[in-house]
C-alpha cells in the first residue's frame, strides 16, 4: 500500500478521536461559571426562608416588626450553599434587592462591606410596618439575573 492510501485510512481514526475534544465533551474542562438556583436567608444561625427556582412559586417570607440581621446564602440546584470560589477564580455575584413598599420593608447591606461577594450577603431587613409587600431579589451575571424572585413578605407586630 502506498503512503497515500495509507494516510486516507488513518486519517478518519484520527479525526475522530479528536472531536470529543473539539465538541467540548472534555470532562476535565470546568465551566467556572457558578449556577445559582436559590437562596436561603438566615437570622443567627437559624434558617428563617428558604428558595429553590424548582420550588415554583416562592413562599412568604414572614417576619415581625423590627430589626433583623440577616445572611443571604445563595443556594445550588441541590438546595446546598455555594462554596466560596478559590482565590485563583474570579466568579462574583452582586444581590440586589427591591422592595415594593419602603414603608413596610428596607433593605441595607451590612454597612462598610463590599456589596460584591462571592455567595453570601450581610445585611438588616428593616420591618417597618405591619401589612404585605413584595421582595424582587436579582442575582445579576452576564446582562441577566441569574436568580429572580419575587418573593412576598408579610410583617406582623412583635
Amino acid at each position: 500500500m502506498n503512503r497515500t492510501a495509507a494516510a486516507v485510512r488513518v486519517l478518519p481514526v484520527v479525526l475522530v478521536g479528536l472531536l470529543p475534544g473539539a465538541c467540548g465533551d472534555d470532562p476535565t474542562t470546568v465551566d467556572p461559571h457558578l449556577d445559582v438556583e436559590g437562596f436561603a436567608i438566615f437570622e443567627g444561625t437559624s434558617e428563617i426562608y428558604r428558595y429553590l427556582l424548582d420550588d415554583g412559586m416562592p413562599p412568604t417570607l414572614a417576619l415581625t416588626q423590627g430589626v433583623h440581621e440577616v445572611v443571604f446564602q445563595l443556594l445550588d440546584h441541590d438546595g446546598d450553599p455555594i462554596p466560596e470560589a478559590g482565590a485563583d477564580e474570579d466568579e462574583e455575584h452582586v444581590l440586589q434587592i427591591t422592595v415594593g413598599n419602603p414603608d413596610i420593608l428596607t433593605w441595607s447591606p451590612e454597612p462598610g462591606t463590599d456589596p460584591h461577594d462571592w455567595v453570601e450577603f450581610h445585611g438588616e431587613l428593616n420591618a417597618l410596618g405591619v401589612g404585605s409587600t413584595v421582595m424582587e431579589v436579582c442575582v445579576p451575571h452576564g446582562g441577566h439575573c441569574d436568580l429572580d424572585a419575587t418573593v412576598p413578605v408579610t410583617v406582623t407586630a412583635p
